[in-house]
């Protein structure tokens, strides 16, 4: 396409414009004043009747979206000696493993349907399970959110899957520089034994059960060990009032142990 040379002149023009506005040296810069005033956490806090910290940050002129997370401690400083990496299966397992009521396939469909997305992460010392829904799909969002929380069926296929991953991670491990320095510099500062250098090998990783991911989680998910955040659009007190006839409603279970 051809263009007309005077098509170009206001183009030039604003450039030369915006050219002798920039000052000769970078101190003649000037900016309008930052002001940011930190959140109260008093103004968002809540507990649940159970003793679950709440903190929820509604925008309701926000995007028609709702995010929850559930913190919980514990990770791989918890692990039994010999079935290193059990915390990292467990995290990744815990979701994608399905629920007690509906297959891994059958809640991949449905969130797909929702437009959701629902995940989980275990780590060194922490892990959550976290949910990001349309405000309109939030109680059936909620529903599948607490099956996952509450109710994980850690199926064998999915476990196998997670397994051979992390067999593949074992067999690249020494392959880059960055890795290979991180693990060294945590030997250095903490020793043989510590669970920040206690790896997963493949003998450890072939003890693992489904029965040790179930364990794992009878350890964990309890009220005393958990705390949830929430923002997106929603009104504080009727989402207070679902947080406490689901979350609110969980009870330790006998295997429950607070986290050190």
């Amino acid at each position: 396409m051809r263009i007309h040379p005077f098509g170009l002149l206001p183009v030039l023009a604003a450039s030369v414009l915006a050219a002798q506005a920039i000052p000769a040296r970078p101190e003649r810069l000037t900016f309008p004043p930052l002001a940011f005033t930190m959140p109260r956490v008093r103004d968002h806090e809540a507990r649940l009747a159970n003793g679950v910290a709440v903190y929820l940050r509604p925008e309701p002129e926000g995007v028609p979206l709702v995010r929850i997370a559930v913190h919980f401690k514990g990770g791989a400083y918890l692990e039994p000696k010999g079935k290193e990496g059990l915390a990292s299966l467990f995290g990744k397992v815990l979701r994608s493993g399905g629920t007690l009521g509906r297959s891994a396939q059958d809640l991949d469909q449905r969130l797909d349907d929702l437009g959701a997305t629902l995940w989980s992460h275990c780590g060194s010392t922490s892990g959550e399970v976290a949910l990001e829904v349309l405000e309109k799909d939030l109680p059936e969002g909620l529903a599948l959110f607490m099956d996952v929380l509450l109710r994980p069926a850690f199926a064998q296929d999915r476990l196998d899957l997670a397994l051979q991953g992390a067999r593949r991670g074992l067999e690249g491990r020494n392959d880059d520089a960055d890795a290979i320095s991180a693990l060294e510099a945590a030997f250095l500062l903490n020793g043989e034994g510590h669970f920040t250098t206690a790896l997963p090998t493949r003998a450890s990783l072939d003890a693992i059960t489904r029965a040790d991911l179930e364990a794992f989680h009878a350890r964990l998910l309890h009220p005393s060990n958990l705390a949830v955040t929430l923002t997106g659009r929603f009104q504080r007190a009727p989402m207070l009032a679902l947080l406490e006839r689901t979350l609110g409603a969980l009870r330790p279970g006998p295997r429950a142990l607070p986290s050190p």
